[in-house]
């Protein structure tokens, strides 16, 4: 069974993790914590710790897939982007990029206070608000409010935690007792749209390019184009991107003697073993054998 810590700060200050932390401020007998820190890729499981944290994406973008005690699901990470954990939950993150965060913690004891203060009721969780990633407006400008006014102990200070932690509780209920709609599906790339994306990757076949530069030439933002494209055609940015570049790969070593190196070059492969690896894991054969077989040469 995993050990129970006191809050998720402590997680961060212990020797594992102290590497990752910028900052921390505290809000004395509150005891309220705000950590800032900043880590690499990879997975970072969390024990069960008695608080209610509520972690702020400021830096980094990419994959993650989350468990805060409400099942494991896989989504996009954005600037912005708030996860709540529950008190008591053994927490998983895995993310493929770098990434900062602040994140406020609450003591359990203090949760419970604050929740029956402000609806009447005791709470320790905020149901569904805590299964995914939320953008709620408000709520950053008081952690940024917590962050700049806990460096100045005193009689102001503690006024001003308890002010924000009650607004933040009462936003935080209202938010969870309000009708979540579902997600809408995502909408198709247009004919045109796709014309236009087919257009544009044949005239820049051979340079070094990622989403944005493929959302931005048929007007889309990256994560609107890869959920459109990924519904209008099954296929992810890079995978479209690598089928059309082999299309045209086998167009060349059907009809001439062009040397492989030169085709991975012309067609935006890092160098010929990256073109044979990719043509071999599509086709099954090397673009050699490919054309000795299709060419007789």
């Amino acid at each position: 069974m995993s050990q129970v810590v006191q809050s998720l700060a402590e997680v961060y200050r212990a020797a594992e993790r102290a590497e990752f932390v910028r900052g921390v401020r505290e809000a004395g007998a509150s005891r309220v914590v705000i950590l800032r820190f900043a880590q690499p890729a990879g997975a970072f499981p969390d024990p069960p710790t008695n608080d209610l944290t509520l972690a702020l994406n400021e830096s980094g973008r990419g994959r993650m897939v989350s468990d805060v005690g409400a099942g494991r699901h896989e989504q996009l990470f954005r600037v912005g982007d708030l996860m709540l954990k529950p008190p008591m939950a053994s927490t998983f993150f895995s993310v493929d990029a770098p990434h900062a965060k602040r994140f406020l913690s609450i003591p359990a004891d203090q949760l419970k206070r604050l929740t029956e203060q402000v609806s009447g009721r005791e709470r320790l969780d905020f149901g569904r608000l805590h299964a995914q990633p939320i953008r709620p407006h408000g709520i950053r400008p008081m952690i940024d409010a917590f962050w700049q006014e806990m460096r100045r102990p005193g009689e102001y200070c503690a006024l001003l935690v308890e002010g924000v932690l009650l607004a933040l509780t009462a936003s935080l209920l209202q938010l969870a007792n309000a009708t979540i709609e579902p997600p809408r599906p995502a909408t198709l790339l247009s004919p045109a749209r796709l014309r236009l994306l087919d257009e544009w990757l044949e005239h820049h076949m051979a340079e070094n390019f990622g989403i944005d530069a493929m959302a931005a030439a048929v007007g889309l933002s990256a994560f609107h184009f890869s959920r459109a494209l990924k519904a209008s055609t099954g296929q992810t940015p890079r995978a479209l991107v690598t089928q059309r570049r082999l299309e045209r790969a086998r167009t060349i070593l059907d009809t001439g003697t062009t040397p492989l190196a030169d085709i991975a070059a012309a067609l935006g492969f890092v160098d010929q073993a990256h073109f044979t690896n990719s043509f071999r894991k599509a086709h099954g054969i090397a673009p050699g054998a490919w054309r000795r077989m299709r060419c007789g040469r």
